[in-house]
């Protein structure tokens, strides 16, 4: 009986210790969801509008935002080129260590960029 005791003690003590592990792994696939979509939104409105100058006010691209942002623990980054508009980087940072993920015009996507100054996505 103690040992079947001890047993579901250590299970439920490996199960506090890899909940939240999980949780922010399932945030991280939210949010990199929210930037792909937020991707595919940037491109509709540009080939709506010719370019990106304005897609920052566009009310799909402002929820999405918002959406990413729920399940990151800082903000978006979005860059759009300041004159023409012809191009845009996105940027958010992970739960799960010190991860980003970054999509731009160019239609890149991954792990590790930011936008830094520009509007492409680039090695911190």
């Amino acid at each position: 009986m103690l040992t079947v005791i001890a047993i579901i003690a250590i299970l439920a003590a490996i199960t506090l210790v890899t909940f939240p592990m999980a949780q922010a792994r399932a945030a991280d696939a939210r949010a990199i969801n929210g930037m792909q979509q937020l991707r595919t939104a940037a491109e509709a409105y540009g080939g709506a509008y010719g370019n990106y100058t304005s897609m920052a006010s566009d009310d799909t691209v402002s929820s999405l935002i918002s959406e990413i942002e729920a399940n990151i623990p800082g903000s978006v980054t979005l860059n759009i080129t300041a004159v023409t508009g012809a191009d845009y980087c996105a940027s958010a940072s992970l739960n799960a260590g010190s991860r980003t993920w970054c999509v731009d015009s160019t239609l890149f996507s991954g792990y590790d960029y930011v936008c830094g100054t520009g509007t492409v996505c680039a090695t911190p």
